[in-house]
């Protein structure tokens, strides 16, 4: 089976999005010579990237949730889509989406989105994969990750005999929708002690900005 794929993080291979690609590809492709990963990010390629998209057959696209959507590239590129001459037959579409959000409930807008906009290119939606609590992935050892490597690589192998996404992986992957009301005193306790913020508070030490986190620069003015 003949697979297209890109990844629309801008931080290309260094992306939570190339490692569910990566895990995915590994049971699509079964110790096979890799597929070449298309990196949106490489804007120079638009064209190129164009072109592939229109004489493929499957295709998955991939990306993180940025702004409760999507990052600006993977719009321009869907846009460049739209204005783009028809595409071949048959052709089918599907998407791996993710955040750094726990629940999934925070994907299902976008999840709507591409599918309508499957459907507005003519092409056959095969439904999304979705990740919730992606942030990180890719820092973290492969041992904590084992089971959610191991469904993404069942899913791959189950795309390449069937030509469709498992549903049963599809749910696992997703986990809850919402928490539970139970649970929330539980969340509040943990973001407490600063695991929820362990990434971010990292990134604002790198860049010397940690101590200024709380300032509110615009308070007093009217």
């Amino acid at each position: 089976m003949q697979l297209t794929i890109y990844n629309g993080s801008p931080r290309k291979t260094q992306s939570n999005s190339d490692v569910l690609i990566q895990k995915f590809l590994d049971g699509f492709l079964d110790g096979e010579i890799k597929t070449k990963v298309n990196y949106l990010a490489n804007q120079d390629k638009m064209r190129e990237f164009v072109g592939k998209f229109q004489n493929a057959e499957n295709i998955i696209i991939a990306f993180p949730l940025y702004a409760d959507s999507m990052p600006g590239l993977v719009k321009e590129f869907f846009e460049t889509l739209e204005n783009t001459p028809k595409y071949r037959e048959r052709q089918r579409l599907g998407f791996i989406i993710h955040c750094g959000f726990p629940d999934a409930v925070h994907l299902s807008a976008l999840e709507k989105y591409l599918e309508k906009f499957s459907k507005r290119l003519g092409v056959e939606y095969l439904g999304s994969v979705i990740k919730p609590g992606s942030e990180g992935l890719r820092m973290m050892p492969e041992k904590m990750n084992i089971q959610l490597f191991s469904r993404l690589k069942k899913l791959g192998q189950h795309f390449r005999k069937t030509g469709e996404f498992d549903q049963q992986l599809l749910i696992k992957i997703a986990g809850k929708e919402k928490f539970p009301s139970i649970l929330i005193p539980l969340i509040k306790l943990i973001n407490q002690a600063g695991f929820f913020n362990f990434y971010w508070n990292m990134q604002l030490k790198k860049n010397r900005v940690y101590q200024n986190r709380f300032d509110k620069p615009y308070e007093n003015q009217q």
